[in-house]
């Protein structure tokens, strides 16, 4: 296929539907990463072996979970369960995107949040 799709949203996160941003009331939505790759499979359910799919999410939950915006988890290792929790809803996504068709899937890492 020439050209692409974008189905990303900055602010969003791995499968929580709050990401960074959200303001229901103003009209602001973020859409989760998983319900992102819904709507590529839904719009393409096969895609095609010479397709580059990207994922890149994660940053947005530590900023989270690490209490750097939002409330944050209630003790450090709730966070990183947390963490560790939506890295494997990760994990599926790409099995997803792999079933599908697709033989190429990067998966951009968290930057580091320490900086």
């Amino acid at each position: 296929m020439v050209g692409g799709t974008a189905f990303a949203e900055g602010g969003a996160r791995v499968s929580n539907p709050v990401g960074i941003g959200y303001a229901p009331s103003n009209l602001i939505t973020t859409v989760p990463v998983t319900t992102q790759v819904d709507r590529l499979l839904a719009q393409r359910p096969v895609l095609d072996s010479t397709d580059l799919v990207f994922l890149w999410a994660g940053a947005n939950d530590g900023f989270t979970q690490l209490g750097m915006i939002g409330g944050g988890a209630a003790t450090p290792t709730e966070g990183l369960t947390q963490m560790a929790l939506e890295g494997g809803v990760m994990a599926a996504q790409v099995q997803r995107l792999r079933t599908a068709g697709a033989k190429y899937v990067v998966v951009a890492l968290v930057p580091n949040l320490a900086n």
